[in-house]
């Protein structure tokens, strides 16, 4: 009996085990030489030289395998702070809060033409009338306000900086973090994927709140 009993314990230690060595985040090998900000390079500081750098931060939670560590800044305080996600004591992703204002920001356009056309626009979760604009294969992604304009007049809310990945790891990685559907249809219309481009025309559709549009080939941009 005391046999049988050793051998259902150690069997669901275990699964237990297995269990979280399953569940922990695989990353792949970076695709290129991640992206540095303020001395943290995703994939290579740890949680100790992050303190080092940073100091301690002013709050920590748990997120879907991540530890995610805030740092207030002077323009958002604790409510649009800058952060990083850390994983078995190393960080992964940092988050850089950008200020904006109508008269100076910083334009979606300076990505674009830095690393060339996004390979995923999609929601963001940092407010309704923005979206995400992801250059997986350079470890970036942005945040910026959208409302069908030129990119020129995007402006870019957050920057994330990650280790340079495809972007089906990074959707599997880092999208569980993003809104799966529109979460304000009414003020952006329009459908995943878009953005106002030169080879884009966007038309009012009487018929529909969604607008009509029509796509000519894009011309790809060099990396």
């Amino acid at each position: 009996m005391r046999t049988l009993l050793g051998i259902l314990l150690v069997t669901t230690s275990v699964a237990l085990l297995s269990s979280c060595i399953e569940e922990r985040t695989v990353f792949p090998t970076p695709m290129a030489s991640p992206p540095t900000w303020r001395g943290i390079t995703p994939g290579i500081t740890t949680e100790q030289q992050l303190v080092a750098l940073w100091g301690q931060p002013s709050r920590k939670e748990q997120l879907d395998g991540f530890i995610w560590y805030a740092y207030p800044t002077e323009y958002g305080g604790e409510a649009w702070p800058n952060a990083a996600y850390l994983a078995d004591g190393v960080v992964y992703r940092i988050e850089e809060a950008v200020p904006i204002s109508r008269e100076k920001y910083t334009s979606l356009s300076v990505f674009i033409e830095r690393y060339g056309d996004p390979q995923k626009v999609t929601w963001a979760a940092v407010h309704p009338q923005t979206r995400t604009f992801v250059f997986p294969e350079h470890g970036i992604s942005v945040v910026a306000d959208h409302a069908g304009e030129p990119p020129e007049r995007y402006r870019v809310c957050q920057i994330d900086y990650f280790v340079p990945m495809s972007l089906e790891s990074y959707m599997r990685i880092w999208g569980q973090f993003l809104p799966k559907e529109n979460p304000d249809p009414r003020h952006d219309p329009y459908p995943e994927d878009f953005y106002h481009t030169p080879w884009v025309t966007v038309t009012p559709n009487p018929q529909q709140a969604t607008p009509i549009i029509t796509r000519a080939a894009p011309t790809k941009k060099s990396q």
